[in-house]
């Protein structure tokens, strides 16, 4: 499995974290891209919530709680997954097309977050951006994760 870009944003579209790999054709998200992204997002969670066959469980008219808070989209060229919390925090991990749910890695990719930034009591929380010192380690803990993912996948 080969992984293009992760980010993390927050319930008002800040993008606290951006990593690309390597070898990436976009590794910057200027601030048009951000809102353009983030919003795209909030348009397709909407429209999934209202697509949904389920009844409406969240009671925001978005079906949040029948999507179990993860979905996917691919395109010819990349697989974007998308794993959001009830705080708001959105997890996007940008992969190739042909790989499967990534459900768990999402997951153990929100608990990373989760031990870096809200569980560090140096860090601001879990809606400000991290330090440096916080971003080399979620980079490193999103890199093992992946790894990992790729293990199981071959």
């Amino acid at each position: 499995m080969k992984a293009y870009t992760f980010r993390v944003f927050n319930k008002t579209g800040v993008c606290l974290f951006n990593h690309a790999w390597p070898g990436t054709a976009h590794t910057s998200l200027d601030d048009d891209t951000r809102k353009m992204l983030f919003g795209s997002l909030f348009s397709l969670k909407q429209f999934i919530g209202k697509m949904t066959p389920f009844l409406d469980q969240s009671g925001d008219g978005t079906g949040a709680a029948t999507l179990g808070g993860y979905y996917s989209f691919r395109t010819n060229n990349y697989k974007t997954h998308v794993h959001s919390t009830p705080t708001g925090l959105l997890f996007l991990l940008t992969t190739e097309p042909g790989v499967g749910n990534l459900q768990d890695v999402m997951r153990k990719l929100q608990l990373s977050f989760v031990d870096v930034t809200a569980k560090n009591p140096a860090a601001g929380g879990p809606d400000e951006l991290p330090s440096e010192v916080s971003c080399a380690a979620l980079t490193k803990s999103v890199a093992a994760a992946i790894e990992a993912a790729s293990a199981e996948t071959r």
